[in-house]
């Protein structure tokens, strides 16, 4: 036996009364209210349910996919973000190595240098130029 319960309603017509086919009656302020406790439900309270379902069923299928999607976008930009983070640092580097002497770095010319080898090997050099100036002075 499927039971109905429904939000509580004001009956204001006698139309509406008959609609309501078990009514339980209470009173408060001056006003009755009647709520159905029917176990046929009326038609409209079927079809009341049934678009209520399906507003919650869309809103919760449609909510996951909307999220996924704004997961995968904010995703993609991080990515692309640290991609060309990623690029800058690569060529900032790769000036910073032709900077620095051969003859500093102990290397071939043809080898590349690490980038802790890069920091270390500017941060010598440019030690190296500083006393030359205070020598010169």
């Amino acid at each position: 036996m499927n039971k109905m319960w429904l939000n509580p309603t004001y009956i204001r017509s006698e139309a509406a009364i008959m609609q309501v086919t078990y009514p339980e009656e209470k009173t408060y302020s001056n006003e009755t209210l009647v709520l159905n406790q029917s176990p046929t439900p009326t038609p409209w309270a079927e079809q009341f349910h049934q678009e209520q379902q399906n507003r919650i069923s869309n809103h919760a299928s449609s909510k996951p996919q909307m999220v996924d999607k704004l997961d995968k976008r904010r995703r993609e930009n991080n990515c692309n973000r640290e991609r060309g983070r990623q690029r800058r640092m690569r060529e900032a580097f790769n000036v910073l190595r032709t900077v620095i002497p051969d003859y500093l770095s102990e290397r071939e010319p043809g080898d590349r240098l690490s980038r802790i080898q890069t920091l270390r090997m500017a941060k010598n050099y440019i030690v190296m130029l500083y006393e030359m100036l205070e020598k010169s002075t």
